[in-house]
């Protein structure tokens, strides 16, 4: 429908999706929406234990943001050393986008933390919408999907299906522990999926992936997002 505006389609698709984050974060605000997430953290909080507690600050620690920047820089520079230069530039922006992406949303819906009385920990900034935590473990997903590219069948399946298995390991600690209420850690697919769909945004204009491809080198097409 778009010869030559491939970029149109993936564009509409972040604008939706982007859309779709600050109309979840409205709902989030809303005087239901909170009512229900105080519930829903009243019967969490009757069947908490010291091993869940320790297990969920455990997971919790290994998506922060700091820990995420960590984990893609360390994955960019074992591509760029594979001679996959492209595939590295593609893993340091999908972790930035991410976290620009859930950062804006965070501080432009500015939904308070669940009451103070639900923390095992103490949150590490004062808006809840959405989690940064399981923004970070969703963006760790497609940087699992780029270092796994060229593996086997197998190690492929097995690696991306642990990724899958950690966003939600990382988005239930985040509720056990208190610290946001349900749509908030939903939500967060929202802003990493955004972030995903701005970078192919980008890719998808001819310019810029040309120039991309001069500059790096060209993609290898078991890796490339289209």
């Amino acid at each position: 429908m778009f010869p030559a505006r491939p970029w149109i389609r993936p564009f509409a698709a972040a604008l939706l999706a982007f859309a779709a984050l600050l109309a979840a974060g409205t709902l989030a605000s809303t005087t239901a929406v909170t009512e229900a997430g105080l519930r829903f953290h009243d019967r969490i909080a009757l069947h908490r234990a010291g091993w869940a507690t320790a297990l969920a600050e455990f997971v919790t620690d290994c998506a922060q943001p700091v820990v995420g920047i960590v984990v893609a820089i360390g994955i960019a520079a074992w591509l760029t050393w594979r001679g996959r230069r492209v595939d590295a530039a593609w893993a340091l922006a999908v972790m930035a986008s991410t976290l620009v992406v859930s950062t804006i949303a965070k501080y432009s819906i500015r939904e308070p933390r669940p009451p103070q009385r639900f923390w095992l920990i103490p949150p590490d900034t004062v808006w809840s919408f959405p989690s940064g935590h399981t923004a970070v473990a969703a963006a760790m997903i497609g940087l699992v999907v780029l270092l796994t590219a060229r593996a086997h069948v197998i190690v492929r399946r097995l690696a991306r299906t642990t990724s899958v298995l950690f966003a939600l390991a990382v988005a239930a600690s985040r509720l056990y522990l208190g610290v946001h209420f349900p749509l908030d850690v939903a939500a967060s697919i929202l802003a990493a999926s955004t972030a995903l769909l701005a970078l192919w945004t980008m890719w998808s204009i001819p310019p810029v992936r040309h120039w991309v491809n001069v500059r790096l080198g060209p993609t290898p097409q078991a890796a490339s997002p289209d």
